[in-house]
């Protein structure tokens, strides 16, 4: 009698006891940030959790830098609230979106206010030569505005396929790019760390996060995109939809018209083309 083979399962990621407290971390700094000033009571109100957990994650963040505190505000009775803010304070973050023509840079601080107005230069196709082209570009802009404190990291779009790490581009038809470690290879040469995002999924993104005091609350829409390509992001329930393998919202190239322009995936009559 020939031996059952055994079922190969893919690897399950499993919750561990700082899951939660990270999950929460991240909760507490987007209420900071759509609705500062906020104190401790109010955070533990709108949380529904106690106050002496808030007060544990406030202070870890409060010690690493992401949060101070400011003026103590007034109340009927008992103690007076703190308030607290995201420490934007002498940090910039530099924001990078890749075109199929141009590449355009700006630099903001914590809370995605431009400090430094936008500038571009021409995109290069072959990869190694952009990621020169660019970290040269932000190391020479750092070094002339050095008032702006310590930079982050930098922030940086792309019109094609991101995996799941955020860390290769899979397929970026307009650039030529397939399978490049684009995330890996601006870290190495600008010395800064680097989070990479679909350009149509970081418009949809954006907009989730721009409508002040609207964290949390649940709405649906399709962001377009439309400039040197076509990209697409959309949320359902107030969250950004990815798909499995990262890809959701790659409509660019559903084909419309078999007999329609060539596009630059290879395929006829897309949608983008």
């Amino acid at each position: 009698m020939s031996a059952v083979p055994k079922r190969v399962h893919p690897p399950v990621r499993v919750a561990h006891r700082r899951t939660s407290r990270e999950i929460n971390r991240q909760i507490l700094l987007n209420l900071v940030r759509a609705w500062q000033p906020l104190s401790r009571a109010d955070l533990a109100r709108l949380m529904g959790t106690r106050r002496g957990a808030i007060s544990l994650i406030v202070n870890d963040l409060i010690a690493e830098g992401v949060l101070f505190e400011g003026a103590k505000g007034e109340t009927a009775r008992g103690r007076k609230p703190q308030f607290l803010y995201i420490d934007s304070r002498n940090r910039s973050v530099i924001a990078v979106d890749v075109r199929a023509t141009r590449t355009y840079l700006m630099v903001t601080d914590l809370l995605t206010e431009p400090v430094i107005g936008v500038s571009s230069f021409p995109t290069q196709r072959d990869a190694g030569q952009f990621v020169t082209a660019l970290s040269a570009r932000i190391r020479r802009l750092l070094a002339e505005h050095k008032d702006l404190g310590r930079c982050e990291g930098i922030g940086l779009v792309v019109p094609g396929m991101v995996d799941s790490a955020g860390a290769c581009i899979s397929f970026a038809p307009q650039l030529g790019w397939r399978d490049v470690p684009l995330r890996d290879l601006l870290a190495r040469a600008s010395g800064l760390p680097v989070h990479i995002e679909n350009s149509g999924r970081a418009c949809a993104i954006a907009q989730v996060w721009g409508v002040r005091r609207e964290a949390g609350r649940s709405s649906d829409f399709v962001f377009i995109s439309v400039s040197d390509g076509l990209g697409v992001g959309f949320v359902v329930n107030g969250e950004v939809v990815r798909g499995r393998h990262n890809v959701a919202g790659e409509f660019g190239h559903t084909p419309l018209d078999i007999n329609g322009a060539p596009c630059a995936c290879g395929a006829t009559g897309c949608w983008e083309a």
